[in-house]
């Protein structure tokens, strides 16, 4: 497998929808629909490039990308003070789970403390908000270990 026949197209696109992420102009719902497309692409160039190139390097990197673009759509929907949208519910992990692959703790941090704490009723499962909670606190520890073991319990 040729990593330029496949991966350059996907590049393309990626690069073009991070573009269109900077539209202020896109609904909430639009934004998040195409964060979701970016960091698909991003996650499968940096499969690819593990796998073809053996490129761990280019691996973290694309992962991070990830990340970034999670990152920036938490920052639209805090900055216009957006509360119930189903994308960002915190089940919603998966640029978090690139981050963490790429070992950016520092961008995880950040992305845990722009993620909602809060139960997203009719947007995400309560066992899968329970497991972005507890992921959160691998990132971040939290003080209160009461509130942990509560979480824990809720989750059985």
């Amino acid at each position: 497998m040729i990593f330029e026949d496949f991966g350059l197209p996907i590049a393309y696109e990626a690069a073009f929808f991070m573009q269109c992420m900077q539209n202020p102009y896109l609904s909430m719902d639009e934004l998040g629909d195409l964060s979701l497309t970016v960091s698909q692409k991003l996650r499968s160039l940096a499969i690819m490039a593990l796998v073809s190139k053996s490129d761990r390097s280019l691996l973290g990197q694309n992962l991070a990308r990830s990340g970034y673009v999670r990152l920036s759509f938490l920052r639209r929907l805090s900055h216009e003070g957006v509360e119930g949208n189903h994308h960002g519910a915190s089940a919603r992990i998966e640029g978090l789970l690139d981050t963490l692959a790429a070992s950016d703790l520092k961008l995880g941090r950040e992305i845990v403390e722009l993620s909602r704490s809060t139960w997203l009723q009719g947007a995400e499962y309560e066992d899968d908000f329970c497991y972005a909670q507890l992921i959160h606190r691998l990132v971040v520890p939290q003080r209160n270990s009461n509130s942990t073991s509560a979480l824990i319990e809720q989750f059985q």
